[in-house]
C-alpha cells in the first residue's frame, strides 16, 4: 500500500508554497508507505508515479469558494475533494489538473490509484514573499491532521492479521 502526496504551488508567493510545505513535512516523517513530490505545477512527467501509488493526494492553496460540494469542510478551513479522470478533449498544455494526470494515468498504464483526493488549503495572500498567513498556517496545521489520520488508517490496513494458536 503506498500512498503518493503531491505538494505544489509557488513557495516565493507567500501562501501559494502551502502545498509544497505540507510535502515537505510528510517526507520528514519518513513513514515507508508514503512518497512525496514536491513541485511548482502539475506536468506530465508525473504520471509515472501516479500509476504505482494506491492512493494519491494532491494539495495546494486554492483561493476557496464555499459553493462546491467536498468531502469534509469547515468555513474558512480545509475543502478535500475526491477526484477522478476528466472526460474532455486531448488539448492540454504543459500544466495539468489531478483530473488530468488521472486521465493520464488512466490512459497510458491503465490503471488509476484507489482514491484520489485535492486538499484545497485556503490561500488569501499571493504576493512576493515566504511566510504564509495566519490562516492559510491553519489549513495546513488542518491537511496534515487528516493526512497522518489517512496515513495511520493505511498502515494498519497494510499490517498482515495473522490468526495463530498458541503451541504449548
Amino acid at each position: 500500500m503506498t500512498i503518493l502526496v503531491i505538494g505544489y504551488g509557488n513557495s516565493l508567493q507567500s501562501d501559494d508554497g502551502a502545498g509544497q510545505l505540507i510535502a515537505q513535512t510528510i517526507a520528514s516523517w519518513r513513514n515507508p508507505i508514503v512518497r512525496t513530490r514536491i513541485t511548482c505545477d502539475l506536468t506530465p512527467s508525473l504520471v509515472s508515479e501516479i500509476a504505482q501509488a494506491n492512493i494519491v493526494v494532491f494539495v495546494k492553496a486554492m483561493t476557496i469558494s464555499y459553493s462546491t460540494e467536498t468531502t469534509n469542510s469547515s468555513e474558512g478551513g480545509l475543502q478535500v475533494h475526491l477526484v477522478s479522470p476528466q472526460q474532455a478533449d486531448d488539448q492540454w498544455g504543459h500544466h495539468c489538473t489531478p483530473q488530468v494526470l488521472l486521465t493520464l494515468t488512466q490512459r497510458l498504464y491503465n490503471i488509476l490509484p484507489q482514491k484520489s483526493y485535492w486538499f484545497w488549503i485556503p490561500g488569501y495572500d499571493f504576493d512576493f514573499g515566504e511566510q504564509l498567513s495566519t490562516l492559510t498556517q491553519q489549513g495546513v496545521q488542518q491537511a496534515l491532521t487528516q493526512l497522518s489520520e489517512l496515513i495511520r488508517s493505511h498502515e494498519q490496513k497494510s499490517k498482515p492479521r495473522l490468526k495463530a494458536e498458541t503451541i504449548s
